[in-house]
């Protein structure tokens, strides 16, 4: 496979794409600290440019803090142990996952 190159910080590095997929992990234990809005804004100015076909952009960004993200957590967390037909994100349209102030 061919190799691209990625920036962390202003170093350039060659990574083989087999190598980024297959080294890759999930992390299951987070910190307790928030992530400051700051470094929020910037994942989403960059997810912005994102490509998308023809330009369409079709994606919809939720930020979510506090009690709000708590329910979402929760309601994840039932549909899970429920045994959800499909994954609990792409069931929120058809539930009450709408935006509360």
């Amino acid at each position: 496979m061919s190799s691209r190159r990625w920036m962390k910080g202003r170093e350039v590095h060659e990574v083989e794409f087999e190598t980024l997929v297959q080294s890759r992990r999930s992390v299951r234990g987070f910190r307790n600290e928030p992530v400051p809005r700051t470094v929020i804004e910037a994942i989403i100015e960059s997810a912005k440019r994102a490509p998308s076909s023809m330009n369409t952009q079709p994606w919809h960004v939720h930020v979510l803090t506090g009690s709000p993200l708590e329910e979402v957590r929760r309601r994840n967390m039932d549909e899970m142990i429920g045994g959800a037909t499909c994954a609990p994100t792409s069931c929120a349209r058809s539930r009450k996952f709408r935006r509360t102030r």
